[in-house]
């Protein structure tokens, strides 16, 4: 390392990488060199793959299917659900005929009209009925939600508004009328309550308390249009967001069509419901098949039932004044999604539907040894032959099919946990996930040592006075838990109840949750057994007792898909098998250590039974769990992983954070990536400290960087292609240490120094695969 180079972090990060069993590479002797990643939210583009090779692309943000949909006579607008003033508004009081429509309740066509122009009609329109500052106070808080991507995020915004009382029956009629109108109803729905109107943003639809109540018209027939008969029952498209994860975004998706739940099976509930526990055939279930990060701009294919494109589109509409999104636009960091490339298919989208993710990376100011700090051609030169000659080598081949550190939890402990699970000790399980976290805010680390420390001055003797102060504890702690700290909430909730009962508490955590840690274990098995058969047998030769797949069916096929054991077979290689040069390196794979697995017949066999014994564990006690809904059934996964379509391209440029990657949106929008004039399409995102430096104060030096492209298969890990490309730590925390320009591992770059641009990072499962782990 270089004079000035954070080499103490580095040491630091390698060792969190060997506490999880990440110790070697494919290609020890090729170049590495210094990077940083995702200092743009467009510097990560994900394209997810399907099951036969189709990429998932935004081409465009119009209805591919309008023609289609037309000749079925779907061109009918969708029945809309009434409350109880809306069923009483279309009976006289006599009993009979329906009232005439306002005058002026819709008659005018706004099909061609902005929402804002819409809007902006809406409070013309209200201001007669209620008053100027009633509907401007109405339409302010129907504007707000459409300008708001998540409500998970608006705890404090209005989803109603209350209009003042009034007495004249007709003039509430009429602001229903109106509401009713193809001006507002885009946007609301409407109930009375004591006589006064409440207009609510149809996102909480589902919220009103007389939802669904009047669903039918006054004939008793349902009012939903028929779906025709030759048409297959899903609708699939293609969700392209930015800075916004899958699970948020289907839940807005499901809210916009009329329903609280969402993602893999209603909410964000976890594995356990892909579009199938949840209401695989409901139709505001959006069902998708793999998790992707919200640090990121990603495209991925979702499936909803008997839907057509129009009661998505409406999503296209939001926020449409954000420009082109992260990848060009000037207002960073802003949550971003659109729907397009619809097509009718026979099934749903779910586990085993995820082939691949394709991706995309810029590696921004890529630094190397090369004993010269002065800038110019022959820097330049150098930096590009060792940046291609590491690429080469990643390309040919591949790298450690590791587990990433991500796998592991923020504060990589999460297969400790799990430890303590298969060993049977739920107290210690739970002091894990409850005890001190490093970088935590004051609150939550006081909160977690009042836990440590509950039992302070108590006779451990006496029961009675244990569950007391633990009761105490608990409730004091569950106070000042943050919102999204799930599994610690659930704890505390269960134990301020039944305090000294760890294994029913244990039990509160969601069941994803709860296989997350024993799974991560698993992980942290396959890591070491991983390292031990690189290093001990070599990384180009397969090994009599290795394991290799030879059958692996598809989901289709009637095979597990993406994980798990069915449809799997493998055979143990023999003398003969490795004399024959019929399986290389590429085809051996290692268990995920469980039940139903069989292991290598050759020292990397008898490592699993080494790793576990320093445990004080055996293969036996993983059938010993004492949590019914977790099993450890085992699966294999490959040793190594060799990337397709792998492309690479030296870039050199001068602004520190121009676009070098062209987004979807970008293209559709006729943005441009690389400019002339420095502007870097205007994005400083919060976490990147713009340089200060003018150019007439010194001349722009040149800033080298690499975009790279490749194709993983699910589970695999972009960050551990990184580490073996770059031979640089995984960890976000290191990438914070980076400069987006000088010297990019320099540490000096305190309030003086002239030379850097300083960057912030934040790690993710880039895996984007099914068993997305965060931490606790």
């Amino acid at each position: 390392l270089r004079r000035g180079t954070t080499s103490s972090t580095m040491r630091r990060y390698d060792e969190a990488e060997r506490n999880v069993g990440i110790t070697a590479y494919v290609s020890p002797d090729a170049p590495g060199f210094a990077a940083v990643s995702k200092a743009r939210y467009s510097d990560f583009l994900v394209r997810e793959v399907d099951v036969n090779g189709n990429l998932a692309r935004l081409t465009s943000l119009e209805n591919n299917l309008k023609d289609a949909d037309a000749e079925d006579g779907d061109e009918a607008s969708s029945a809309k659900k009434r409350g109880p003033e809306d069923a009483a508004n279309e009976v006289s009081d006599e009993g009979g005929t329906k009232k005439a429509k306002m005058e002026d309740g819709g008659s005018k066509d706004t099909s061609n009209l902005s929402n804002e122009e819409k809007l902006k009609e809406a409070e013309t329109k209200l201001k007669p009925l209620v008053g100027e500052d009633a509907a401007k106070g109405a339409v302010a808080m129907l504007r707000s939600w459409e300008d708001h991507i998540s409500a998970d995020t608006a705890d404090d915004m209005p989803k109603n508004f209350t209009f003042p009382l009034i007495e004249d029956k007709d003039k509430r009629r009429a602001i229903h009328e109106l509401i009713r109108s193809d001006t507002i109803a885009p946007f609301a729905l409407a109930d009375t309550i004591d006589k006064k109107v409440r207009i609510w943003h149809k996102r909480f639809e589902k919220e009103m308390p007389n939802y669904g109540v009047f669903a039918r018209d006054g004939r008793g027939s349902n009012n939903k249009k028929k779906w025709p008969k030759d048409r297959p029952d899903f609708l699939r498209f293609v969700l392209y967001k930015e800075n916004i994860d899958t699970g948020t975004a289907v839940k807005e998706i499901s809210r916009m069509l009329g329903s609280r739940g969402g993602g893999r099976g209603g909410g964000r509930g976890g594995r356990g419901g892909r579009g199938g526990r949840g209401g695989r055939n409901d139709s505001t279930t959006v069902n998708y098949a793999g998790m992707k990060d919200k640090r990121g701009v990603t495209a991925q294919y979702c499936t909803v039932y008997r839907q057509t494109p129009d009661g998505l589109l409406r999503l296209n509409t939001f926020s449409s004044s954000r420009g082109a999104g992260c990848g060009g636009g000037s207002t960073g960091g802003a949550a971003l999604m659109k729907v397009g490339h619809f097509s009718y298919v026979n099934d749903s989208m779910g586990l085993g539907s995820l082939g691949g993710n394709r991706f995309d990376l810029v590696l921004r100011n890529a630094w190397v040894d090369n004993g010269d700090e002065q800038d110019g051609e022959d820097r330049i030169v150098k930096t590009k032959a060792i940046l291609e000659s590491a690429a080469h080598a990643f390309q040919t081949n591949g790298f450690i099919n590791y587990f990433g550190m991500q796998r592991f939890g923020r504060y990589y402990d999460t297969h400790l946990t799990g430890l303590e699970i298969i060993k049977g000790n739920v107290e210690a399980a739970v002091s894990i996930i409850m005890r001190p976290k490093s970088d935590e805010n004051d609150r939550f680390t006081d909160a977690r040592r009042r836990w440590e420390n509950r039992f302070e001055g108590i006779d451990m003797s006496d029961e009675d006075a244990a569950r007391e102060a633990e009761k105490k504890a608990a409730h004091s702690v569950l106070r000042d838990l943050g919102r999204f700290m799930n599994c610690e909430v659930s704890l505390m909730n269960a134990l301020s109840r039944r305090p000294r009962d760890y294994k029913r508490a244990f039990q509160a955590i969601a069941k994803n949750m709860r296989s997350m840690f024993v799974h991560a274990f698993q992980s942290y098995l396959f890591n070491r057994a991983a390292s031990h058969r690189v290093e001990a047998g070599g990384k180009k030769e397969v090994m009599v007792g290795d394991l290799v797949l030879i059958e692996n069916k598809s989901l289709a096929e009637g095979g597990s898909g993406t994980s798990g054991l069915k449809g799997k077979a493998v055979k143990v290689l023999t003398e003969q098998d490795v004399q024959s040069g019929k399986y290389s390196i590429a085809d051996v794979v290692l268990p995920l250590a469980g039940t139903k697995i069989q292991y290598p017949e050759n020292c990397t066999g008898a490592y699993y039974d080494e790793v576990l014994g320093e445990f004080g564990v055996a293969k036996d006690d993983l059938k010993k769990l004492s949590d019914r809904d977790i099993s450890l059934s085992g699966d294999y996964r490959r040793l190594l992983c060799i990337p397709s379509d792998t492309t690479f391209e030296v870039k050199v440029y001068e602004d520190p954070v121009q676009p070098l990657l062209e987004t979807d949106l970008m293209k559709i929008s006729s943005e441009e990536t690389e400019r002339d004039d420095g502007a870097g399409g205007g994005e400083k995102e919060e976490n990147v400290v713009a340089s200060e430096q003018k150019a007439d104060e010194k001349e722009k030096s040149h800033l080298i960087g690499m975009v790279v492209g490749f194709t993983l298969p699910p589970s695999s890990y972009a960050t551990i292609a990184l580490r073996e490309l770059m031979k640089k730590p995984t960890s976000a925390d290191y990438q914070r240490q980076l400069q987006l320009s000088g010297n990019c591992e320099s540490s000096s770059n305190g309030n003086g120094d002239e030379e850097g641009t300083k960057l912030g990072g934040e790690e993710k499962d880039d895996s984007q695969n099914n068993d997305n782990t965060k931490s606790s």
